[in-house]
């Protein structure tokens, strides 16, 4: 992983972390960096940075999910 992609999942991790601590979807997110929300077969699929996320849920639950997997992400990478 390239330090600029950690920057940017780190800098997006704590973006939806403050939004969803203040009961605030972060719908930004769609717009200003090119996430893509979509509902398909019952679960909804957050897709941003390269890194998926999915939920049953809800949107804030495909929120979270995206998070952890990103956190994965980052640690897996961090390992090699």
């Amino acid at each position: 992983m390239t330090p600029a992609k950690r920057e940017q999942l780190d800098r997006l991790i704590d973006r939806i972390a403050a939004s969803l601590g203040g009961g605030v979807e972060p719908t930004m997110l769609i717009a200003d960096e090119g996430a893509r929300f979509r509902f398909s077969c019952g679960a909804y699929e957050l897709r941003l940075a390269g890194v998926a996320g999915t939920a049953t849920s809800g949107r804030k639950a495909a929120l979270e999910s995206w998070m952890r997997a990103a956190l994965r992400r980052i640690a897996k990478e961090s390992t090699r």
